[in-house]
């Protein structure tokens, strides 16, 4: 059974749905409400990018993670951000997802002060409704100003997530693309190859399957398989590699999977 702090943990953190308009391009709004003591949480990949906002200080960018950091965050300290769609973020920042890779990067060095500025203005918003407002406001400007992102990589994206066994050679024979062309695009818009990004899916996959169960104790090895590994030892590594974690620590202690879980409720052809 989690303890209470882990509770207190799940229950802090919140996620909106975005607005109709925002929905192609993010998969939420989130807050981490302020909490009386400083906390510990580990941040597991999910294939996106974040902006990330906390209390007043300046919003920066949260690349696409290869594998789970923990982070600290100081007692009393509040935490907005928004989560964009796999390939999404790139094409609205105009910089290319590998040169974010692990990192969390200043968004006014990425953007010049006239574009910073909206964003910069959800800083001073003290109330979450209204900081969450400004946010939608500055996105929106992002988005009519944008080319779009890469419509192979979305749909190579979504289907990765409903085929987590597939091998990405059967994804490049249907692709109709190169090895390398593939991997490049992958690269500018996601931050890592199709390889990198099915390994991240198939563990959010692997949360979404275990917080839908209402077995308090699933069976590992059917979830390996449902999820898409070859069976439960592929799973243990594959968890403890991208998790630092085993998969039943993994499944007691973690936020159940929302950042893609869409993904995997819409079969891809």
């Amino acid at each position: 059974m989690p303890d209470a702090s882990l509770m207190m943990e799940r229950i802090a953190y919140t996620e909106f749905s975005p607005p109709p308009h925002l929905r192609g391009h993010v998969v939420c709004l989130w807050h981490h409400a302020a909490g009386a003591e400083a906390r510990e949480t580990n941040v597991l990949p999910d294939g996106c990018v974040d902006i990330v906002w906390i209390a007043d200080r300046p919003p920066f960018v949260a690349g696409p993670m290869t594998s789970a950091a923990l982070h600290q965050t100081a007692a009393g300290t509040a935490i907005t951000g928004i989560r964009f769609r796999p390939g999404v973020a790139p094409f609205l920042l105009g910089v290319g997802a590998s040169d974010l890779r692990d990192r969390d990067v200043p968004l006014r060095d990425i953007w010049p002060a006239a574009r910073h500025r909206l964003w910069q203005d959800a800083v001073a918003e003290v109330r979450l409704a209204a900081k969450l407002s400004a946010i939608d406001t500055a996105l929106s400007a992002a988005i009519a100003g944008s080319r779009g992102e890469d419509p192979l990589v979305t749909w190579a994206a979504r289907w990765l997530a409903a085929h987590p066994g597939a091998t990405v050679e059967a994804l490049v024979r249907l692709s109709g693309a190169s090895e390398r062309q593939l991997r490049r695009r992958f690269d500018a818009a996601v931050g890592y190859g199709p390889k990198t990004l099915q390994r991240i899916l198939r563990l959010q996959r692997l949360l979404w399957l275990a917080g839908n169960t209402r077995d308090t104790r699933p069976e590992l090895a059917a979830l390996a398989l449902a999820a898409g590994y070859a069976d439960q030892p592929h799973m243990t590594r594959e968890t403890r590699r991208l998790a630092g974690s085993s998969p039943r620590r993994l499944l007691l202690d973690a936020t159940p999977a929302s950042a893609v879980a869409d993904l995997f409720k819409t079969a891809a052809p």
